[in-house]
């Protein structure tokens, strides 16, 4: 190659660099140059992140990407300005769609987004279910159930137990039999069982004759069950011809049970039955993780542990106790809620003080990470921001989102994720998102009219009993 061309290839490569260097630096600040336009543009990108994963995006009708089999995320990139209709797609669930607008040199983030199946399909666990009840960790089903007679003595009535379902393996066993309460009939109302479901805690309603007649009387009892026992041990606790208004197991001992009556609040150990009196005046109390919160007649909520030794107070302000109203406390780690009666009041924990929040409220549940509470209020639902969240959109802590209104009576409310609500509406199961962006997500999961169902966040299944038949859906979300 001679001099001259060397110095025409140096000069050619040189004008390049300097021609694609500002192209370069112009690209690398978010610059796009749109021909349909004909204008220099600086374009918004929006981010996904969906389960299930393997989703097809939708831009304006158009199929764009798929979210990666790794993180369920996708990027959209390069586009103008402007209002879009997104929809997220995948066989075998319902679509997720809205409409949603796009900043220029902006991000549009879609985080946390869930697909559910088209339609949840109920498989019987159970017949003859007159009640269910799950283990705190999720992973037992006690059943109050019907047995079927003997076939020696068809005309005999039905013979009722209590039995036990492995929620994964799918086993039943028998735990007690209806004779063993020792009465003429019995009635299940409740079961509690203790954090470790050794103990149950049963509440009935039996029948009995009094010494000397024939006529049976009614009355409600409680039992403790001890299913580490051999056989099992079933016994009758002392406290049940008072009046019990609420009951818990001791937080640090499952073999103690607190409990509420109009003495105040009281333990009892079930390994000797013995008693003791804690606490006079309270109208109260609720166990959340170790803690023990109790609520004064005089308005004031403390918390303590199972020592009963130093206290702290929650609220400032006295509460002013209504003597014929019925109290429901709240607790979360870092927030507590207060139900007297249909009013609900929040903690304002900077103040000290309890704010009313609604005069009509049924039920409060906290979601997951205890950032944000849902309450039914007069069929409708509503979700109160307690902290800042900095997920899109973004809300300020104080902020409150209403969710939907129902014809309906609400039967239950349940957090699926941080970001869904199911919902036990009108005989049918739903789930809502929280993203209120161009509208709110409602989707129907089935349709289960007259029917009792729970919300299993440990196998994320639905379990619904109807017309004596318990059945539970596949996974609702992945």
């Amino acid at each position: 190659m001679t001099r001259r061309s060397k110095k025409i290839l140096f000069l050619f490569f040189l004008i390049l660099f300097l021609a694609a260097a500002p192209l370069a630096i112009f690209y690398s600040f978010g610059w796009r140059i749109d021909f349909r336009g004909a204008k220099i543009i600086r374009p918004g990108i929006i981010y996904f992140k969906v389960l299930p994963k393997s989703c097809q995006i939708y831009v304006n009708g158009k199929a764009q990407k798929k979210t990666d089999f790794l993180f369920g995320s996708a990027t959209v990139e390069n586009l103008v300005a402007g209002r879009y209709s997104i929809e997220i797609k995948k066989d075998g669930f319902q679509t997720w769609q809205k409409n949603l607008d796009v900043a220029a040199a902006s991000l549009t983030e879609l985080k946390d987004v869930v697909l559910f199946p088209d339609k949840l399909d109920l498989k019987i666990l159970s017949k003859d279910v007159e009640l269910f009840f799950l283990s705190p960790d999720g992973k037992k089903i006690f059943t109050w159930e019907k047995n079927a007679p003997d076939p020696k003595n068809p005309g005999d009535a039905a013979i009722r137990s209590l039995k036990l379902i492995d929620a994964g393996k799918n086993i039943k066993s028998q735990l007690i039999e209806e004779k063993d309460f020792k009465k003429a009939a019995v009635r299940l109302l409740d079961l509690k069982p203790s954090p470790d479901s050794k103990i149950l805690l049963l509440k009935a309603i039996v029948s009995a004759k009094r010494p000397g007649s024939a006529k049976l009387e009614e009355a409600t009892e409680y039992y403790a069950l001890k299913l580490e026992q051999s056989p099992i041990l079933i016994s009758l606790l002392p406290f049940s011809k008072r009046t019990i208004t609420k009951i818990d197991f001791d937080p640090a001992k499952s073999q103690q049970l607190l409990f509420l009556d109009d003495k105040g609040l009281n333990r009892i150990n079930l390994a000797d039955n013995g008693e003791e009196s804690l606490l006079p005046k309270i109208v109260s109390f609720a166990v959340s993780g170790n803690n023990i919160y109790y609520l004064e007649e005089s308005g004031g909520l403390f918390k303590t542990d199972s020592s009963f030794g130093p206290r702290d107070r929650i609220n400032d302000e006295n509460l002013q106790i209504q003597k014929d109203s019925q109290y429901e406390i709240f607790p979360a780690p870092s927030h507590i809620a207060l139900k007297e009666g249909r009013t609900l009041y929040l903690l304002q924990n900077q103040k000290r003080i309890f704010e009313r929040i609604s005069d009509s409220a049924e039920d409060l549940v906290f979601s997951p990470d205890s950032k944000k509470a849902a309450y039914l209020s007069e069929r409708e639902v509503n979700v109160l921001f307690l902290e800042d969240d900095n997920i899109q959109p973004r809300k300020k802590v104080g902020e409150s989102l209403f969710i939907t209104r129902f014809s309906e009576r609400i039967n239950g409310i349940f957090w699926l994720t941080n970001r869904y609500l199911l919902l036990d509406a009108g005989g049918k199961i739903k789930a809502a998102e929280i993203d209120d962006r161009d509208k709110i997500n409602i989707f129907d999961l089935a349709e289960t009219p007259d029917s009792k169902n729970l919300w299993n966040p440990t196998d994320r299944k639905i379990y619904s009993l109807r017309e004596e038949n318990l059945s539970s859906s596949q996974k609702v979300t992945p």
